[in-house]
């Protein structure tokens, strides 16, 4: 991929805590950033302070389960920022409960929410990289991606079948130069929220989406005679390798 030009990013899913230290990471490497999400607040703030940086930002507030609304999403960010060279797809809400508790509506949500998303921005962005001669796609997992998760059948399922999304493409578009790899998040990310709801005496040792970030931009740099398709992410700690 020709490095000429301005590389464009798009956080699919740019919430606060890894979404958010992903923004500003891919920011301050250069990259100009689309934040879509559902929160118009939350992304405006954001991209303001990104802009504050000097970076180039812009939030468009979006229904990433809605194949119209991604498409005039994909569509303002080539026209406001340009073609699109690489996604991060961080999308990953879920119905939560135990099978007896869920729904058919929940479980349809969670996949949406998940897979569907994710299908939706690929669809949009991999026509700029194929044009641009390539990009990067990184999708976030999780530990419910490679191993079903009990009490979570929706999440579970969810996860497995982006996991099995970014297989697939990285088999398909890795030869035409685009770069495709599933990111396994194997722990808990610290976020204030988080803090807060864990007791005072919890010892978990937590992700940091600043040091996490860190790993997603490394990938994007890697050459195509060794690209990495999958890592975990694991704080410190023996737990994580029981």
């Amino acid at each position: 991929m020709s490095t000429s030009r301005q590389e464009i990013a798009v956080v699919a899913g740019a919430g606060p805590g890894l979404g958010a230290a992903l923004a500003r990471k891919f920011a301050r490497e250069g990259c100009a950033v689309a934040l879509l999400a559902r929160s118009a607040d939350f992304l405006s703030a954001l991209a303001e302070e990104l802009r504050g940086t000097g970076a180039r930002a812009l939030p468009v507030p979006t229904d990433l389960t809605d194949a119209g609304a991604v498409a005039s999403a994909f569509a303002r960010v080539r026209g406001e920022l340009g073609p699109v060279s690489i996604l991060i797809n961080h999308v990953g809400s879920a119905a939560w409960g135990g099978f007896s508790e869920l729904t058919v509506e929940g479980f349809q949500s969670s996949w949406e929410r998940c897979a569907l998303a994710a299908f939706l921005c690929c669809k949009q962005a991999v026509p700029d990289m194929l044009t641009g001669g390539g990009g990067n796609i990184l999708f976030t997992g999780a530990t419910s991606s490679i191993r079903g998760r009990k009490g979570a059948p929706a999440f579970s399922s969810a996860k497995f079948a982006v996991r099995g999304l970014a297989d697939a493409l990285a088999r398909e578009l890795w030869p035409q130069g685009v770069h495709v790899a599933h990111i396994v998040v194997d722990g808990i990310i610290d976020t204030a929220a988080v803090r807060a709801e864990m007791s005072s005496t919890a010892s978990e040792p937590l992700l940091n989406p600043d040091e996490m970030a860190e790993t997603y931009w490394a990938l994007t740099r890697q050459k195509p005679s060794a690209w990495t398709f999958e890592l975990e992410l694991r704080p410190k700690g023996e737990a994580f390798f029981v």
